[in-house]
């Protein structure tokens, strides 16, 4: 339908809105699903596609959208809350991340890309102007290193998004996931995950894939995962 100049996704959003509500979540996601099949995509759609996939009983899925919804809009109350209620009735695991991730989560990438430009601009600004000031020098360069500091602390936060791409989160899909010591089907199993568990992948091997979730390591096949884009 990508190429289907007759589709319109607007329509196609309310009949998916309107099924959500008539009890038919999984006609609701069909919809919702065949939206982002046509190359449209937003915040609303994948929170309304989490909605509709956690009613038709497909946690890990519903955990998956809220998650890409949170990438575009990290402060909206209504997915944290969403994404903790599904997390909760799963009785899946989501990592504890450290205070300077949690922190880089509040703002989205491009968001700390353009805080850190603004200052870093401002702050080059700041210093000149001291070099020309005088007496008033004094409070241009605080000024200026202020600046400075709120430009660096962009930059972390940026870098803890990098950071993210490089070692994207991904979904548990099975119940109960074997996470194993080697990237074998018979290799001893370390730990296992409940659906829904929002786990990193650090490294890959094949079908494998290498995932870490609170200092716990272990190897699952691809097959068990939901990638997060």
């Amino acid at each position: 339908r990508a190429n289907d100049p007759a589709f319109d996704p607007s329509a196609e959003f309310d009949r998916a809105r309107a099924a959500y509500d008539a009890g038919a979540p999984k006609a609701a996601a069909a919809r919702y699903e065949a939206i982002l099949a046509a190359g449209y995509d937003a915040p609303e759609l994948r929170f309304n596609l989490g909605n509709a996939r956690f009613r038709a009983g497909d946690a890990p899925e519903a955990i998956r959208q809220y998650l890409i919804a949170a990438r575009a809009r990290p402060r909206d109350p209504d997915i944290a809350k969403n994404l903790a209620y599904a997390l909760e009735q799963a009785g899946a695991a989501r990592p504890s991340p450290p205070i300077l991730r949690a922190w880089a989560r509040r703002l989205t990438a491009s968001e700390w890309l353009a805080l850190a430009a603004v200052a870093w601009g401002l702050a080059a600004l700041l210093l000149a102007a001291s070099f020309l000031a005088g007496r008033g020098r004094a409070p241009l360069r605080r000024a200026a290193a202020a600046a400075f500091a709120v430009a660096l602390a962009a930059a972390l936060g940026a870098l803890e998004w990098r950071d993210l791409a490089r070692r994207p989160e991904a979904v548990v899909a099975r119940a109960d996931a074997p996470a194993r010591f080697a990237p074998l089907d018979n290799a001893t199993v370390h730990f296992t995950l409940p659906a829904g568990s929002i786990v990193r992948v650090l490294g890959r091997d094949g079908a494998w894939r290498r995932v870490a979730l609170d200092g716990r390591e272990g190897w699952l096949p691809e097959s068990d995962l939901l990638g997060v884009p």
